[in-house]
């Protein structure tokens, strides 16, 4: 049986090695991308079956912009709701 295969995005490298450290104990066959552009690199030369973004990344880019260029149609982060579920957007805290 095949790992799922899954991309994580995160432009701090703490946070995506944590992610990738988890995943990897779960048995997923995890690999990194730290923007926009490396993210769409790993998903030309890989079948990806999740992808975990932050949504805050480096010179104004999100984790929305990546979904939609995967054609993602379920996306959950905790600054925004998933459009397509209809649940509430959470108050942004400072």
């Amino acid at each position: 049986m095949r790992k799922p295969q899954v991309l994580c995005v995160d432009d701090l490298p703490e946070h995506l090695q944590l992610r990738m450290e988890v995943l990897r104990s779960l048995g997923c066959d995890a690999v990194q991308a730290h923007d926009h552009e490396s993210a769409m690199r790993v998903v030309a030369d890989r079948d990806i079956d999740l992808c975990i973004t932050d949504y805050h990344l480096q010179n104004g880019e999100t984790g929305e912009d990546i979904a939609r260029d995967l054609r993602i149609v379920r996306l959950l982060s905790a600054h925004f709701a998933d459009p397509f579920c209809g649940a509430p957007k959470r108050p942004h805290r400072s």
